[in-house]
């Protein structure tokens, strides 16, 4: 057992060694940079977390960044993707809480239509108020922000406070080694070689680490020692620098009264003027303000009435060219009907004539009230985006004014406990100078009346400069003496620091080798992963490649059968048609009124029997659901059908009347199915959906192919086979024959990430128009989603100040973002300093841009750049910087704003 006396002191150094060890970790933390970028690299471990399916560690990672950053620019993706993982866990209630608050808090967001349809219920349900399932387990909340990521204000002001008790519990501690001298060091070096002697003794596990948590409590110690002996001596020389300045002033201003008398007059009536000049500058600044908000609104609301009347006027000529249309459309229905009386061969090709022209203004028509839409939809995603923009930089705005305001009051609290001592010494000094000081610009203001008391003042400002003179020599003899007792102590401990450098840097080699040989052996297994998953990527697209070589051989062979059979139809039945002519003529010409009437009776018997014959009830409901249903969409024109039925592939109408004459039984049917394909497809990247038609019918017969994808999918159907021509009908098909074709889209280059899409394909007979079928076609988009997030070292800057930011982009998309520019814009205010090595280059005088740029994704990247506030800014001013990332490949463009720093007074 160690003496009473020896145990405190021991005490007592365990507590010195326990503060300074505190002490060093905050002033050897991580920097601002570090500190302001743990936003993105938590969103990164959450965001990789749910790619693995790990989702209990998604919900960890994001509550953190809402609990730690809650003014994020990752807010949003946060409230996302922590609505999502609740949701794959089966935490019903969290998940539409999440859910609920993205959409309240950014209305404009188009996450919302990446979810899933049943996480869109759970909302509805949970605003109706319907309780849901929750988790069992409760999340893990996050109460305190981490000591490890605090924001830099916070970083900040907890840095000077416990400079400031440093420096106050280091001017106590040198006061008290004064005061006891040697006894003291004798003491505790007695003290530590029983201390040393019992850890010698201590041989179990507990003693050795008792043992190595001394030296380093010894180390911290030595090293807060050498920063507490460097900061004091930085202090002594800039209060000696500062005490000759003031005596150099005082002697000057004992000198020169007389003349400051006379010029504080003439200063005072210039500082007058001045803040008049000032007042006025700053109400003119507020009328032009005034103005140019009313002139913003303005313009604002012409604007707002320009778009409506473009809007009524775009809708009154979609309904003229509708009405148009249809006119133009009942005009060529009857000009077909007369031509085909005239002269069947010439009616044939009007009639395609006709159809290509319709289908050609049918088809501009849905791409213009596409465009329109698109048009309209993109305005209001835009005002939406920029309505939230401003409110999330109120926001901010806001609260870094509360922070600088909170900081600011730290730091004044701060200076005051630390000068508080000075200040006492030299408070009578100070109300003295501050009484001279408003008795001489009375004076000066009172002018001729007080110049009596003015002279008095100052014979008594003569006297009170000699009595400051004596006061400031008692005060450098008494700091001569206090830097002897300091510079004993410095000694002592600049031997202590270096012995405990030395160890130090022993143990940080150790350390480095070690971090080395796990980094190696890191790579090494990182890159075994990488072969292995590229020879399984190799080995799946070459088995891939084969299977497509060997179903395209087959279909190929199965076409070339088909087309042969086709052929063999085709000629057969042209030289029935050439007898059934060859017959005809033979006929006198008072036969030939007999067999129009004849024929007549036919086509009307024949229509009769296509609406009853042609197809069971149920298909004939079926297929006009499926019509109505592609009609109401605008994809067919709703316009009434011929009475005279249109040739079928060369087939005339006089032949399909005696076909329905002689063969009364045979109907048209078909089956339509279209193929599973993978999923997702990444963007501006055409995509082949395959789809098959099979005639079931008892004729041969064609099918028109009919796509719900608005314009900017450009979809197209194609022959699975050649794929180099767009068609819109399906080449003849025998009955129980097949027709194998692709429709091919492109996804546009605006969609996000995980964006569905859902619209349908329809195919209808050629040879009864009413049997229809139609299938929905889902899609999902693959694309990159990158964010940036642009900090600030600093909140407030003075003129020659430097300030860095750190850039950090990130893809939280599904696929790699290629060919990026990162554009970044900063104020005139500015001026650049350095930038890291990382191909930045100066576009403009206020931009700097890099090109070429590629995230795969998950991956996160970082860049630096440092300014320098020029002389001319004027204080109270409020910058940020914005960081604009294009991706040249899709054309895009997403622009993000650094937080605000706020210039002020040198």
């Amino acid at each position: 057992m160690l003496p009473a006396t020896n145990f405190k002191l021991f005490r007592f150094f365990l507590s010195r060694f326990t503060l300074g060890f505190i002490i060093i970790l905050v002033l050897f933390s991580k920097s601002a940079f570090g500190l302001e970028s743990s936003d993105a690299q938590i969103f990164i471990a959450g965001f990789n977390a749910y790619q693995k399916k790990d989702y209990q560690t998604v919900i960890e990672k994001m509550s953190l960044i809402l609990q730690v950053h809650p003014d994020t620019p990752l807010r949003d993706m946060s409230l996302y993707y922590l609505a999502r993982a609740n949701f794959r866990v089966g935490n019903q209630e969290n998940a539409a809480k999440y859910m609920l608050r993205l959409i309240k808090e950014y209305p404009g967001s188009n996450l919302k239509g990446t979810v899933e349809a049943e996480l869109l219920d759970l909302v509805a349900r949970y605003q109706k108020g319907e309780k849901l399932a929750g988790d069992s387990k409760p999340q893990k909340v996050f109460e305190k922000i981490p000591t490890k990521e605090p924001s830099v204000d916070q970083a900040f002001a907890e840095k000077e406070r416990i400079t400031a008790e440093k420096g106050e519990k280091d001017r106590i501690a040198f006061g008290k080694a004064a005061a006891e001298k040697p006894e003291t060091e004798r003491l505790t070096q007695q003290n530590a070689a029983v201390e040393r002697a019992k850890l010698g003794q201590l041989a179990d596990e507990k003693a050795t680490r008792e043992k190595a948590e001394l030296e380093r409590l010894t180390k911290e110690k030595a090293e807060r020692e050498r920063l507490a002996a460097e900061k004091a001596e930085k202090e002594r020389l800039e209060r000696i620098k500062a005490e000759e300045k003031r005596i150099a002033a005082e002697r000057a201003a004992a000198e020169q009264a007389e003349r400051e008398r006379i010029a504080a007059e003439k200063a005072v009536q210039e500082k007058a003027e001045l803040e008049r000049i000032a007042r006025k500058k700053a109400d003119q600044e507020r009328l032009a303000a005034e103005k140019a908000e009313k002139e913003r609104l303005a313009r604002l609301k012409a604007e707002e009435e320009r778009i409506a009347a473009a809007e009524k006027a775009e809708r009154e000529r979609i309904a003229a060219e509708k009405t148009a249309q249809e006119k133009a459309e009942l005009e060529r229905i009857a000009r077909e009907k007369a031509e085909q009386k005239r002269l069947a061969a010439e009616k044939a090709e009007k009639e395609r004539l006709a159809r290509i022209k319709a289908e050609e203004e049918r088809i501009a028509a849905k791409k213009a009230a596409a465009e329109q839409a698109e048009r309209e939809r993109i305005a209001a995603e835009k005002a939406a985006q920029e309505k939230a923009e401003l409110e999330r930089i109120a926001r901010e705005k806001a609260e870094q004014e509360r922070r600088a305001a909170e900081q600011a009051e730290k730091e004044r609290l701060a200076r005051i406990k630390a000068e508080e001592e000075r200040i006492v010494a030299e408070l009578a000094t100070a109300e003295k100078a501050e009484r001279e000081r408003i008795a001489a610009e009375k004076a000066a203001q009172e002018k001729a009346e007080l110049e009596r008391l003015a002279k008095e003042k100052a014979e008594q400002e003569r006297l009170a400069a000699e009595k400051a003179e004596k006061e400031r020599l008692a005060r450098i003899k008494a700091d001569e003496e206090r830097i002897a007792v300091e510079k004993v102590a410095t000694e002592k401990a600049k031997r202590e620091r270096i012995a405990a450098e030395k160890t130090a840097r022993e143990n940080a080699e150790r350390e480095r080798l070690v971090a080395e040989k796990a980094e190696k052996e890191r790579l090494v297994r990182l890159k075994a992963e990488e072969e292995l998953i590229a020879a399984e990527r190799a080995a799946a697209e070459k088995a891939e490649r084969e299977q497509i070589a060997a179903e395209k051989a087959a279909q190929e062979k199965a076409e070339l059968k088909r087309i042969a059979r086709e052929k063999a139809e085709l000629e057969r039945l042209a030289a029935e048609q050439a007898e059934k002519e060859r017959l005809a003529r033979i006929k006198a010409e008072k036969e030939r009124i007999a067999a129009e009437q004849a024929a007549s009776a036919v086509v009307q018997k024949t229509a009769k029997v296509n609406t009853s014959t042609i197809a069971s009830p149920s298909e004939i409901i079926a297929g006009a659901v499926a019509r109505a249903t592609i009609q109401g969409t605008g994809l067919l024109p709703q316009t009434p059908k011929p009475p005279i039925k249109e040739p079928d592939s060369g087939i005339s109408s006089q032949q399909d009347a005696q076909e329905g004459k002689s063969d009364i039984h045979r109907y048209a049917k078909f089956d339509f199915s279209v193929l599973p394909i993978e999923q997702p497809h990444e963007v501006a990247k055409r995509i082949s959906i395959p789809f098959e038609i099979i005639n079931r019918g008892s004729n041969t017969d064609s099918f028109h192919l009919e796509s719900g994808f608005p314009a900017e999918f450009n979809a197209r159907f194609v022959l699975e086979a050649t794929q180099d021509h767009a068609i819109n009908k399906t080449p003849p098909i025998a009955p129980g024959g097949r027709f194998k074709g692709l429709l091919t889209v492109r996804l546009p280059t605006g969609s996000i990430d995980g964006q569905k899409y859902l619209y349908p394909l329809m195919v209808a007979s050629h040879r009864a128009r009413d049997v229809a079928q139609s299938k929905e076609v889902s899609l999902v988009a693959s694309a990159p989603l990158l964010r940036a997030v642009v900090r600030g070292q600093k909140a407030r800057v003075a003129p020659r100040d430097k300030i860095g930011f750190l850039i950090t982009l990130l893809n939280v998309g599904t696929t790699a973002a290629q060919d990026i520019t990162l554009r970044l814009s900063f104020p005139q205010q500015y001026e650049m300093v350095e930038v890291s090595d990382n191909g930045f280059r100066q576009e403009t005088k206020g931009t700097l841009a890099l090109n070429g740029i590629r995230i795969d994704s998950g991956e996160i990247k970082e860049l630096s750049v440092t300014f320098r506030l020029k002389e001319t800014a004027m204080s109270g001013e409020e910058l940020r910087c914005r960081a604009d990332i294009i991706n040249n490949s899709l054309q895009t463009k997403d622009s993000f704003l650094s937080n605000a720093a706020f210039t002020k007074e040198p």
